[in-house]
């Protein structure tokens, strides 16, 4: 049987109103996803209009949850299965999973970690670079400027950490920040998947 899973995204601040969502004091922070967790683990079932399960689940859900604030990571270490994080370099990587893991300890839990990031493969390893270059090709300085002053008012601490491997302009050697990482989804992306695992399949 498949572990239900819980996927709360919960944009902060000024985020959550491009996702529809009001960015009351009370919603627009971690505390809010914590109570809804307490809950989840507290009562059989929700009664949902125009949704739902038809029967409560059998086991308690996995719990992803992603956040660098200080806040944001003491309700992950505290509450989620799983912590989320960008697709940043290893050494950056390590250092996210370092701070999560002794707080997760500090409440006596133990926490896994997942990075959700896109993949371009080929047969070849070169073949993979000169897809990323093909991408390169189709972007203009104009777009990545427009795209870069867009990004710089709505940029999460996690954002801001995986942009910066981003140098806003199109340079083809400084978008390799890790031998296996290219981070030329930055200048025009969304903010977070900024990043691509690039290399043989």
């Amino acid at each position: 049987m498949t572990t239900p899973t819980f996927h709360w995204f919960l944009p902060m601040h000024r985020d959550s109103r491009s996702y529809g969502g009001d960015p009351s004091p009370r919603e627009a922070t971690p505390r809010y996803l914590r109570d809804v967790a307490r809950a989840a683990e507290a009562v059989d079932y929700y009664r949902v209009s125009r949704g739902g399960r038809p029967a409560p689940v059998s086991q308690r859900p996995t719990i992803f949850f992603g956040g660098l604030s200080e806040e944001a990571a003491e309700v992950g270490a505290a509450h989620a299965d799983v912590q989320l994080m960008y697709g940043e370099t290893p050494p950056m990587a390590a250092e996210h999973v370092e701070r999560i893991s002794k707080l997760a300890a500090g409440h006596g839990r133990e926490i896994e970690f997942g990075i959700p990031i896109q993949v371009i493969t080929r047969d070849r390893g070169e073949d993979a670079w000169a897809e990323t270059d093909r991408i390169l090709a189709k972007l203009t300085p104009a777009q990545v400027a427009r795209r870069q002053r867009e990004l710089a008012e709505r940029q999460s601490i996690g954002q801001r950490r995986v942009q910066s491997l981003n140098p806003g302009v199109i340079d083809r050697e400084r978008l390799r920040p890790y031998p296996t990482i290219w981070s030329g989804l930055g200048p025009v992306g969304g903010g977070g998947g900024g990043t691509a695992l690039v290399g043989l399949l």
